[in-house]
């Protein structure tokens, strides 16, 4: 028998456990208004049988008689169990019927991270050994190597150096450094050019023209042959 005693005032001055009610077949006999004070039962069947008004009875209440009238501490709300067990309860996926978590996020190839879907998973893009910048310039270009993940792993400026192999459309003419031009070979139209400094150049000489004007006091070394507009212009030049 579990005897507890109130602390409060009124009411029950203790309790009495008497054991349990099946409130279906009012078993043990139960009436209303009628009982010992702080006697208490457990209901163990639920039903329906009145007690000073009370009428619903469900499994784990408790009917308790204050000295006058019988009245219900509801207990059936109260968890008694989880998935058939108790006290400190831990429940996996197969307590619940879930199948256990399989699903993983696998880092591929240049990622790093990932794992179990268990929680928050993070995937971080790995470093390459490339050196964060800008390149290529007025005189250099980019050369770049890219893996099949699409990566840039290597970056390097190279210098500008196309040789005259290399283009077509040049005839037989060639740069062979930044001050002169040498045609070796066809012939070259110059039109509009304005010569800033000295003009040099090797071309045909004769001596055997006539002198167009007996009356020059100096008679010319010979003569260059140039050409303006189509007609053959004869210049005379003297020797220094």
């Amino acid at each position: 028998m579990l005897k507890t005693v109130a602390t409060g005032g009124g009411g029950t001055s203790g309790l009495t456990y008497k054991g349990t009610w099946n409130a279906s077949a009012n078993l043990p006999a139960l009436s209303s208004g009628s009982g010992v004070n702080g006697d208490y039962y457990v209901v163990n069947v639920a039903g329906s049988t009145n007690l000073d008004g009370i009428t619903d009875w469900q499994i784990g209440d408790w009917a308790i008689f204050n000295g006058a009238v019988w009245q219900k501490i509801d207990q059936s709300d109260t968890v008694t169990s989880v998935n058939g067990q108790v006290g400190a309860v831990v429940l996996n996926a197969a307590n619940v019927g879930a199948a256990a978590n399989t699903v993983n996020v696998i880092a591929g190839t240049g990622l790093t991270g990932g794992g179990a879907l268990t929680g928050n998973v993070t995937i971080t893009l790995a470093n390459t050994a490339v050196v964060a910048g800008t390149y290529g310039t007025a005189t250099q270009v980019s050369q770049v190597t890219v893996d099949a993940q699409g990566r840039i792993t290597s970056a390097s400026n190279v210098a500008i150096a196309i040789s005259n192999s290399a283009v077509s459309g040049l005839g037989t003419m060639a740069t062979q450094n930044a001050n002169a031009v040498v045609i070796t070979g066809g012939s070259a139209t110059l039109a509009n050019v304005t010569v800033t400094s000295n003009l040099y150049a090797n071309l045909a000489t004769s001596n055997t023209a006539a002198m167009p004007d007996p009356s020059l006091p100096l008679a010319p070394e010979g003569y260059i042959t140039v050409y303006v507009n189509g007609n053959a212009k004869k210049i005379p030049y003297y020797g220094v």
